[in-house]
């Protein structure tokens, strides 16, 4: 019977010990885990724009520049449209010089038109908490909605022909590094009667990538057409080249072009073709049009923002700080970061603000087979960074971006 006791008493105290050892082994391993990768990670994601004089001088990499007539850089838009045997690389300097390109047959025009119809479905089904009335629109003429492949098969579709697209995949990836972020990912619609928005960009220059370049990431925009859209439809308006500008004036408004690609001998109107796509630097002015056209059908138009993923050299630690470019802010700066990323395998710069964010976790890689990649539960674990495919890569999932904002 001692025996026995004693026996017993060594099973509970070895019980008992055993667990005691897994909670130092896990509290050490958990406190190692803070201090190593999350203390340095959030350390270097903080942002406060009321630094000291010395860190400024450091960290500033642009002035806060007023445009004027002279900085635009085109007088028409024909001159951001893209050539069928343009390569990636021309399109990224037509991005550079003026703010964005226009790509020809991004998806086809069926595709462009069963998605157009998805849309206007969806709309006339949507809860108040899934409708999103743009820029406050006091009249609510302009509204959006966040999409994902498993709303209808033709949001897949749209997602395939994007990423089987070779030069629109290699513009980003110049810019962006390897398989970019997708942020955004929604539909915009107007309805006859929409007011004209005001030129704006998409950024805040004082915390993007405009003024600090080192500092915060680069966003692209990606407006897809669904329908042949003319100016009196609303099309949407860019400013050539102020990608650069903080503040722009009359003069420079009066300068900015309705977005077109072209031409209607029969009625004598330029137009956007539906399946055409725009990439658009988001620090570059543009606004919503005025819907002119009485009567006239919704405009409805596909919205994707992408930025490049977070990369580290190893697990456990973070490089901290960017290699200092040699000279002052250049255009070319963007592609030289990430260059660099694609070269050292490191990205640690923070969210541009101003974007508002409408999708987590996914690539434009994840494009390949949004059925597979993008499936309702990949959504529930990418959007908290729980568990990817061997082969696709993590991105901004949600709890990354709220501490990047």
């Amino acid at each position: 019977m001692t025996i026995y006791l004693l026996s017993r008493n060594l099973q509970i105290f070895l019980y008992w010990a055993t667990v005691a050892s897994f909670g130092l082994f896990s509290t050490a391993s958990l406190a190692k885990f803070h201090y190593t990768s999350c203390i340095p990670y959030l350390t270097s994601i903080h942002w406060n724009f009321a630094r000291d004089s010395y860190q400024q001088n450091n960290y500033e990499t642009y002035y806060q520049r007023h445009c004027t007539p002279e900085d635009v850089s085109t007088s028409s838009i024909m001159n951001t449209i893209i050539a069928p045997e343009a390569t990636s690389s021309e399109i990224a300097n037509t991005i550079l010089e003026h703010g964005a390109a226009i790509i020809p047959n991004v998806i086809d025009r069926e595709t462009a038109s069963k998605f157009r119809n998805f849309t206007l479905f969806r709309n006339s089904k949507l809860r108040p908490n899934e409708q999103i009335f743009v820029m406050k629109s006091e009249n609510q003429t302009r509204w959006a909605f966040a999409i994902k492949p498993q709303d209808d098969p033709v949001v897949a579709d749209v997602l395939e022909q994007v990423y089987k697209n070779k030069r629109f995949r290699s513009t980003l990836e110049t810019f962006l590094g390897p398989d970019p972020a997708l942020i955004k990912m929604q539909t915009i619609t107007s309805r006859a009667g929409a007011e004209s928005q005001g030129y704006h960009p998409d950024t805040i220059s004082e915390a993007s990538m405009k003024t600090f370049i080192r500092s915060f990431l680069p966003h692209f925009s990606v407006f897809i057409y669904l329908q042949d859209t003319t100016k009196e439809m609303g099309a949407t308006w860019i400013c050539p080249g102020t990608q650069f500008c903080d503040k722009i004036n009359n003069n420079v408004k009066n300068k900015c072009k309705p977005i077109t690609s072209d031409y209607n001998h029969h009625q004598n109107t330029r137009f956007m073709r539906a399946g055409n796509a725009v990439i658009m630097n988001q620090n570059t002015f543009h606004r919503g049009g005025q819907y002119t056209l009485r009567d006239g059908p919704h405009r409805s138009i596909i919205v994707m923002t992408f930025t490049a993923r977070h990369r580290r050299r190893h697990k456990t630690k973070t490089e901290q700080r960017r290699p200092i470019l040699s000279g002052s802010w250049s255009t070319e700066a963007a592609m030289r970061i990430a260059q660099e990323a694609r070269i050292k395998g490191t990205e640690i710069r923070r969210l541009s603000m101003g974007t508002p964010l409408s999708s987590f976790g996914f690539t434009l890689n994840d494009f390949s087979n949004p059925k597979k990649y993008m499936s309702n539960l990949m959504v529930n674990l990418r959007f908290w960074g729980l568990w990817k495919y061997p082969e696709s890569n993590w991105s901004q999932d949600y709890v990354t971006s709220i501490w990047d904002r």
